[in-house]
């Protein structure tokens, strides 16, 4: 297949997408990445073609209020202030979509990149994948989604992730008004939400820090991080080398490139707390941060982390997705000072499971805060080599790629495409049919949403014996509960191998009616069961 990759963000966003990315092509699939200015030629360098967007996206991240308000604001107004540089950024982003939509032949989209897909899609189908490094969906459960801010389930976690997803749908609202500027018509909101939660997706992150629970209707499926390792023969550099020889492992204090006052003072205040626990230090440059320490301390402007971070005594870091699970892999206890977004969820996660100290938040940083965390985490060294040894199992490139490919392969099937091995089968709802809620009750089975669920649907005419438990059902591909709403999303094999793609509604009318549950007939379940397809 030819694949496009729609990637976007910072370096730490590439770096897992080129690693799959790499594994695709080696297993004989023509692959395009998408990448701003800043970062096309890095991506050329992993010998991968670039579909390039000709803008400077980090520049304009420095330039503008977004990193100030991302920093002074909750999950929900972080995700908000990304619209401001997804308007700066959509004229050149939708030139590049239309340019490049029609010389591939499937899409992986990925988190920031997902809502602008269905418009796409609706005017000239493909095959789509989301790729997804964090569990972006709304949970009652802590340990389950990025928008949750408390361990354990609750209601609380639950709202704040209807809270954070509106913003961040409303983020693609620049780059679909561009499209629609440059003649794609848009889509209807709910096809188009439809569109966007039935496609299948991975989470290419460890199940040691998400857990594999069901969020939103849909079974987290957890691949292992897709790390991309330093290739054969690669070194540190000298003067790193011999301060890493020159005494007892360092404590390593890195935050990327934010350059804001916030920031410097956290990294000041992490380098001073490591040398008053009696650590050396290596720090990474590009907060700003002035270098006037003495011979404990070196900065750097950068090392590979797989290859620096398991030689440290601890990391204290700002809890990005691919710096986490880098931390996890090598084995090393942290320190998370979280910044936005996703980091407060991967700094609380990975001191619940007993790798790293409770968090310093940025902002509430001081020298002895950062003193008491780094004497903790280092006296969690036997847990971190356990979680350590679990991640280096993993094979989150391979499993990442299998998964995607499976999900493709299967929208391919659903929209017609030929796929390799059989004739092309074709999406057919003939399997469905309305159903009266009179019918409920003369034995038919009914497909439904689950009390168990986030959803809440406790319907006493649904929720009976013998009703299939949708959730549990071997046939189904997709399926989406929306949170506080009446209604889900169904995507389940039918006969011949046949799609179904349907939306599922449980609003009742005063006549009794549930307008848009669906069934099949009677006959057509004793088809399907016959045929191996569904459970009775």
């Amino acid at each position: 297949m030819r694949i496009a990759i729609l990637a976007g963000g910072s370096r730490g966003d590439y770096q897992p997408v080129i690693a799959l990315a790499q594994e695709l092509v080696r297993r004989g699939h023509e692959v395009g990445v998408t990448a701003t200015t800043d970062f096309a030629p890095w991506v050329r360098e992993h010998g991968l073609t670039v579909e390039e967007v000709h803008v400077d996206a980090m520049q304009i991240y420095r330039d503008g209020d977004v990193s100030t308000v991302m920093a002074s604001t909750g999950v929900a107004g972080q995700v908000g202030a990304l619209r401001a540089q997804a308007a700066a950024m959509a004229p050149e982003l939708a030139r590049a979509l239309i340019d490049l939509w029609p010389r591939y032949d499937a899409i992986i989209s990925t988190a920031l990149t997902v809502g602008w897909v269905a418009q796409l899609a609706a005017h000239d189908p493909r095959p789509q994948a989301v790729l997804l490094f964090v569990p972006a969906l709304p949970s009652r459960h802590g340990d389950a989604s990025l928008f949750a801010d408390r361990e354990g389930a609750s209601l609380h976690n639950l709202r704040a992730g209807l809270r954070g997803v509106l913003p961040g749908l409303a983020m693609s609202a620049p780059v679909t008004s561009a499209l629609a500027a440059q003649g794609v018509p848009r889509r209807r909101s709910l096809r188009a939400l439809r569109h966007t939660l039935t496609v299948p997706a991975v989470i290419a992150h460890t199940p040691q820090l998400i857990a594999p629970r069901r969020v939103s209707g849909r079974q987290i499926v957890l691949t292992g991080y897709p790390f991309l390792d330093s290739p054969a023969g690669t070194t540190l550099e000298p003067e790193l080398e011999a301060f890493l020889g020159d005494g007892p492992p360092p404590v390593y204090a890195g935050f990327g490139s934010q350059s804001l006052r916030v920031t410097r003072a956290a990294l000041g205040h992490a380098i001073e707390g490591a040398l008053e626990a009696g650590h050396r230090v290596v720090a990474l440059r590009g907060t700003g941060l002035p270098e006037g320490y003495d011979e404990r301390v070196l900065f750097i402007d950068g090392a590979p982390h797989d290859l620096l971070l398991p030689r440290t005594a601890a990391i204290v870091h700002h809890g990005g997705a691919g710096t986490t699970a880098q931390a996890l892999r090598s084995g090393v206890p942290q320190v998370v000072v979280p910044f936005a977004l996703d980091q407060p969820f991967f700094a609380r996660r990975a001191h619940e499971i007993g790798v790293a100290a409770a968090p310093v938040p940025v902002g509430a940083t001081s020298v002895e805060a950062l003193r008491l965390a780094v004497l903790d985490a280092t006296q969690r060294h036997e847990r971190a080599a356990e979680v350590g040894a679990l991640v280096q199992q993993e094979r989150g490139v391979e499993e990442t790629c299998d998964r995607l490919l499976d999900g493709l392969q299967r929208e391919r099937r659903s929209l017609g495409h030929t796929a390799p091995g059989g004739p092309p089968s074709r999406r057919d709802t003939s399997l469905t049919r309305y159903l009266h809620a009179d019918e409920a009750r003369v034995g038919l089975k009914v497909l439904y949403a689950g009390k168990d669920d986030d959803s809440g649907i406790e319907d006493p005419d649904l929720v009976r014996a013998g009703h299939i438990l949708l959730h549990r059902h071997p046939g189904v591909i997709q399926l989406f509960y929306g949170p506080g709403v009446n209604h889900c999303i169904v995507e389940f094999v039918g006969l011949e191998d046949q799609f179904i793609s349907t939306m599922v509604g449980f609003d009742h009318h005063r006549d009794g009616h549930y307008p848009g549950l669906l069934v099949p007939s009677e006959e057509e379940w004793v088809q399907a069961c016959a045929a191996g397809w569904w459970n009775q």
